[in-house]
């Protein structure tokens, strides 16, 4: 209904543009159905499936349009859109946006991460239970809700707007909950306060239309220059911890790789003297003759005795390993079994 008297308003306005047309110039009667139609033609508007979108009769919002061409008269109404999807803010600011210098002024166009210094435990030997500053990221997801564009535009009025609120909402609740908790006990919790700041930004956004999809801190940070003053300990502990880890990973690595070693050492020796059985044995019966017996195989013969007879001669030697020698004596054996096969 109020569309219809929007048309009589707009109607109205040009039919006394015409009027003032005619007394001006003395003409102009023809001049309002041109000008009707082209007022009808330009309220047409096309409403994206991606947006949500109202029409305003005199700054009052009047109904939430639906996607497809809408008529909103031109004079009297205006239309209002703000985006349908899914949206993704980074609060305090996006990553470009943030400066993590440490500097008392944040660069022109930046701000600084959302900085909270923790409480810590005293009888904790652990250094992220001291008391730590941390500079902290967070993603909130959100989106319109349709059918509910009236309640966002007359409670909250813009994305930014809500955006903004949702930041202040989202920073309060992480300064009260880190301050509460050491940087480990925030750290092994993230995802329970995830929930709690979903929670809180539930009960921000209601009667607006907005509904939180998801809120994920993504970063907990330790800033060397905020913590300056109060690292060295920290730094301390974290060295004393590193070097008696690295101490005990070289410990059992030198007690992995002796006993890797030696059970290297153990069956190299086995396929040694195995080798030596082989090759004596083929010496005893002939080389002449295992190489005949091998026929096309002679090539394969041939280098297998020379590999044993070197492994024999050098003794300790790496050149050859256990798998070669092992393969040498299978091929030597096999030819060893077939001559004896064929003098019994």
């Amino acid at each position: 209904m109020k569309i219809f008297f929007g048309f009589l308003f707009d109607y109205a306005i040009l039919a006394l543009i015409n009027v003032g047309i005619l007394w001006t110039l003395g003409w102009g009667f023809e001049v309002f159905p041109f000008l009707a139609i082209l007022h009808f033609a330009t309220s047409f508007q096309p409403i994206n499936a991606q947006r949500r979108a109202g029409i305003l009769f005199f700054g009052a919002f009047i109904r939430e349009l639906s996607p497809g061409p809408q008529v909103v008269p031109v004079l009297s109404c205006r239309l209002v859109t703000a985006t349908g999807l899914t949206e993704q803010r980074q609060f305090p600011a996006e990553p470009e946006g943030i400066d993590k210098t440490g500097s008392d002024v944040p660069a022109p166009g930046k701000v600084f991460p959302i900085r909270v210094t923790h409480s810590q435990k005293d009888a904790s030997t652990d250094p992220l239970d001291k008391r730590l500053t941390t500079e902290t990221t967070v993603v909130v997801r959100y989106r319109i809700q349709r059918g509910h564009f009236k309640e966002f535009y007359e409670n909250i009025g813009s994305e930014e707007e809500a955006e903004k609120q949702m930041r202040d909402a989202t920073e309060s609740e992480i300064k009260i909950k880190f301050a509460s908790k050491t940087v480990r006990e925030t750290l092994l919790e993230q995802a329970s306060i995830n929930d709690i700041l979903k929670t809180r930004l539930d009960g921000v956004v209601e009667g607006w239309g907005v509904d939180i999809v998801q809120v994920e801190i993504v970063e907990i940070g330790l800033n060397h220059d905020v913590n300056k003053s109060m690292s060295g300990v920290v730094k301390a502990e974290f060295d004393k911890r590193a070097t008696i880890a690295t101490a005990e990973a070289k410990k059992r690595q030198l007690i992995l790789e002796g006993e890797g070693t030696a059970d290297a050492r153990k069956k190299f020796l086995t396929a040694e003297a195995t080798g030596r059985q082989a090759f004596l044995e083929a010496e005893a019966l002939g080389f002449e003759k295992l190489r005949e017996v091998a026929g096309k195989d002679n090539g394969a013969l041939v280098q297998s005795l020379k590999i044993l007879e070197q492994g024999f001669a050098k003794g300790n030697t790496t050149f050859f390993d256990t798998n070669m020698i092992l393969n040498a004596v299978k091929t030597v054996e096999e030819v060893i079994a077939k001559a004896k096969g064929g003098t019994s």
